[in-house]
């Protein structure tokens, strides 16, 4: 279970991204944020993520380590320099994965979804969508059972296939958005707006 109670953040003095957001959500869930660029949903995802502290609540990950938590941002963070399979082979390395499992399990992946036609392209010469891929299979290869997504506003099927791969594989998912996404696998929506559920 993951709960969240009365979470609230300011980036700006006196003007709150987070107001008071609470919630529970339990093993199976899969769950859409739906709300605008003011909305918050970005920004509880974040919080949850540790990436940012908010000024006020707690947040009771039960029995999710940090090891179990995987974050997909809306821009992704990649390694420009190194090739696509190094970028994902690294979510295992630092893991401590015996090279021969990790280079393994990099290798099922990329076969599985078409992306080894591209395993030596440096990520600096990479598509946006190719960048985002490599991010995505990063949470593939290493399986965390909390898993929260930045989704982008377009998703082409390639994307829509691993996206909905990793949801399935998560024990809990939460995902931000603008719109509900009837192509994005979801056991229920949530709407924010103006830094609260509503």
């Amino acid at each position: 279970m993951l709960k969240i109670e009365k979470i609230s953040i300011k980036y700006i003095k006196q003007f709150y991204t987070l107001f008071e957001v609470s919630g529970e959500f339990y093993a199976g869930d899969k769950v859409l944020l739906v709300g605008d660029d003011n909305s918050g949903n970005r920004a509880l995802l974040r919080v949850i993520a540790k990436i940012d502290k908010p000024n006020s609540g707690k947040i009771d990950y039960d029995e999710f380590s940090k090891k179990d938590v995987g974050y997909i941002p809306i821009s992704p963070v990649v390694f420009k320099r190194k090739s696509v399979r190094e970028n994902i082979l690294y979510s295992l390395k630092i893991r401590k994965v015996p090279k021969a499992v990790a280079q393994s399990k990099v290798e099922t992946i990329l076969n599985e979804y078409g992306y080894s036609s591209i395993a030596d392209k440096k990520l600096c010469d990479c598509s946006d969508k190719e960048k985002y891929a490599v991010t995505i299979m990063r949470l593939l290869v290493r399986e965390p059972r909390l898993v929260l997504i930045e989704l982008p506003d377009d998703m082409d099927e390639d994307i829509l296939l691993l996206i909905n791969q990793l949801i399935r594989k998560s024990e809990i998912c939460l995902m931000s958005s603008k719109t509900e996404k009837e192509s994005i696998v979801h056991t229920r929506v949530l709407r924010m707006y103006n830094g609260s559920m509503v």
